[in-house]
């Protein structure tokens, strides 16, 4: 009786080991595809911060040319009224 129940505790405990290696992969696998989906998404948001730093920047120059041509202007107009 021992030995039947030794060899079906080993079984069983086979079983659980099995089972919990099974688990320990899922989550395993479940946490690359998280962090593949976190890394594709930060790199995302780093391409589209970059975009508006470039816009950002081309409208900052567009504005000092605009003064630029502001103070021309304004120049050309009191030397025209002097």
């Amino acid at each position: 009786i021992v030995a039947v129940l030794m060899l079906l505790w080993n079984k069983l405990d086979k079983r659980f080991d099995d089972l919990e290696a099974r688990q320990n992969q899922r989550f395993n696998d479940f946490e690359a595809r998280q962090n593949q989906r976190f890394d594709q998404f930060e790199a995302r948001q780093n391409q589209r911060f970059d975009q508006q730093d470039k816009r950002l920047d081309e409208l900052k120059a567009e504005m000092q040319e605009g003064r630029a041509e502001m103070r021309a202007l304004r120049e050309a107009l009191l030397s025209i009224k002097a």
